[in-house]
């Protein structure tokens, strides 16, 4: 493998039906954000990943240049596909339009932690300094294990929770949530597997400001890092409903080999 190449995996192509029969995240509505490392669509420099394409077709490719904070790429990390491992790393997408999600969102995230005290798979924050501000810093989406234990959404004022975590975060999980704003019951729910891990009802505009896509830390200054790895991050600018939550989360469980509820 040459220093600044593509990988290809050589294997199935969920993009081709190789995942859970011919479904794969492009045929729901809404989709604005793709990430996938075991597809032919990570550019490594010296095994790092310089850069993660947007399958969802929107242009959303999440980049770094300095090679001191690209995440590794791992071959076999989870159910035999690659992963990218983050120690104090990120990948930045720009702020697009479709980023920009003002209530309802669907995310999927394949990872896992090291179970320090917080760890944040994605958020959107400035990139000067003093980013992490209440108005900066609109969507957060992290684990604390040290502390309540629990998945966390940083609205930009407070953090709203799950009621805990189901299991342990040290080992690649499919940890999604919907936020449905207005709805009956929970707005708020996280689910790990399938199985709901509770919620709250929180009234804040997400997602919506103007600023940089994050993955692995919170905001662009390198807060609360994640320490592990991210094979899928999947995000939907809707609601989906059950049933094409189960759509999605089959997908990930055939492709990943984690079982769901």
């Amino acid at each position: 493998m040459s220093s600044n190449s593509a990988f290809n995996l050589g294997a199935r192509n969920p993009l081709d039906g190789g995942g859970a029969g011919d479904f794969v995240p492009t045929d729901l509505s809404g989709l604005q954000l793709w990430y996938e490392t075991n597809l032919n669509n990570v550019t490594l420099q010296g095994g790092k990943v310089s850069q993660i394409d947007d399958l969802s077709g929107n242009g959303n490719d999440a980049t770094q240049g300095t090679d001191a904070f690209r995440p590794v790429f791992t071959t076999n990390e989870v159910g035999g596909e690659p992963a990218m491992v983050f120690a104090t790393d990120q990948l930045i997408a720009p702020d697009a339009p479709g980023l920009q999600i003002a209530d309802n969102c669907t995310w999927f995230v394949v990872g896992k932690t090291d179970g320090s005290i917080n760890e944040s798979f994605f958020s959107k924050g400035a990139t000067g300094s003093g980013g992490q501000g209440s108005t900066s810093l609109n969507y957060l989406y992290a684990i604390n294990t040290g502390g309540n234990g629990r998945d966390n959404i940083f609205d930009g004022t407070t953090f709203v929770s799950s009621s805990s975590l189901s299991g342990t975060r040290t080992v690649y999980n499919i940890l999604h949530g919907v936020w449905e704003n207005g709805a009956v019951g929970l707005n708020l729910e996280f689910f790990e597997n399938g199985a709901s891990l509770g919620g709250s009802n929180p009234t804040n505009t997400w997602f919506s400001n103007n600023n940089v896509f994050v993955v692995g830390a919170q905001g662009a200054q390198l807060t609360n890092p994640l320490h592990g790895g991210i094979a899928s991050l999947i995000l939907y600018n809707t609601t989906l409903s059950p049933a094409q939550q189960d759509q999605v989360l089959a997908y990930l469980s055939d492709l990943y080999g984690i079982a769901v509820v």
